[in-house]
């Protein structure tokens, strides 16, 4: 199978989310995208909330879409690294084709990723273009010409973020355009972010 992997805080996640993956899964081909929360992202602060929370979201907005997934093993081996991922998914998935999808606005990032010359080897990128961001540019990138990432065109783009919807929240800003109807209801029960 072809499975992409989407790593992310996903703190919390939203439609962009969704967008994206639902046309990576369309425009490269693929068989499944694998929602992947992250433990602890090195480069940014903590989360705020609980893994659970963030797990539970993840669940109930990909619910009833075929051929997406969760899985939260970043989570159970607390996990840091997307090399150390790679590393697991390839020995405990062999037959599988892995692939990694990243925002083209993570791109620039890339240098400072853990071990990121061995990681551009191992795993190839999915690059969905992020609004406002240049497409000739991102080809320019030094890693993203050796790990000949597959940069995809024709999607809608977005500059939403979960940053963008905790601030909508704490804002007491109306976010329900901005998420799945399951998450919007979850964090207002739970009482997220406010």
């Amino acid at each position: 199978m072809k499975i992409a992997i989407f790593g992310g805080s996903f703190n919390p996640i939203h439609l962009g989310h969704l967008c994206a993956a639902k046309q990576v899964l369309e425009k490269a081909k693929l068989d499944q995208i694998w929602f992947t929360p992250a433990y602890r992202n090195p480069l940014k602060p903590t989360y705020g909330i609980s893994e659970k929370h963030r797990i539970k979201m993840i669940k109930l907005a990909i619910d009833d879409i075929p051929n997406f997934r969760l899985s939260d093993f970043e989570v159970d081996q607390k996990i840091l690294f997307t090399v150390e991922s790679v590393r697991i998914l390839k020995k405990k998935y062999p037959k599988h084709n892995f692939y990694w999808i990243i925002g083209s606005d993570l791109v620039p990032q890339l240098e400072k990723w853990d071990d990121i010359r061995h990681l551009i080897k191992e795993i190839r990128f999915v690059i969905v273009p992020v609004l406002g961001d240049n497409i000739g540019r991102i080809k320019k990138n030094k890693f993203v010409k050796i790990n000949k990432s597959l940069i995809l065109g024709g999607c809608l783009k977005t500059d939403l973020s979960s940053t963008e919807v905790r601030e909508y929240i704490k804002s007491k800003k109306d976010f329900s355009n901005l998420v799945p109807k399951s998450v919007y209801e979850y964090i207002k029960k739970h009482r997220l972010y406010s």
